[in-house]
């Protein structure tokens, strides 16, 4: 089962990097090894405006939105967590967003959320020992 979820979710990403037709979604992915799914699960739900969590047995998906009032834009960030076992994970964050309006002005918000929860997995797995890696990306 987990093989076929670690297919399912790396060909979600690829399918994600193919059809990307301008630079408005940012993809990292990441593996965590000796990862607690709760510490992580809480501290990203402490940290960010988490709007929805879906999880399952052996999977999480968080999201959160925001509008800029000053592009009519809006921004999504998606993080999906695939738990391989009881201490290891794949992380993919995913974010994008868009300029509208007149002059479909974007400003790279979807590339800056994407660091500050990168930024941010990276401290959590440093506090708590664990080990992140990041996956080359196709």
């Amino acid at each position: 089962m987990h093989l076929l979820a670690n297919n399912k979710l790396s060909l979600i990403s690829e399918k994600i990097y193919h059809k990307k037709e301008c630079d408005i979604i940012e993809i990292n992915e990441f593996i965590i090894k000796r990862a607690d799914k709760d510490i992580l699960i809480k501290g990203l739900e402490n940290e960010f405006p988490i709007e929805c969590n879906y999880f399952g047995k052996d999977f999480s998906v968080l999201y959160f939105e925001k509008f800029y009032l000053r592009t009519s834009s809006y921004l999504l960030a998606s993080i999906i967590i695939n738990f391989i076992n009881i201490d290891e994970c794949e992380v993919v964050i995913l974010t994008g967003g868009g300029g509208s309006g007149l002059m479909d002005v974007k400003f790279g918000s979807e590339k800056n959320i994407n660091i500050k929860i990168k930024n941010f997995l990276e401290k959590l797995c440093k506090e708590n020992l664990w080990i992140i890696t990041e996956r080359n990306q196709p």
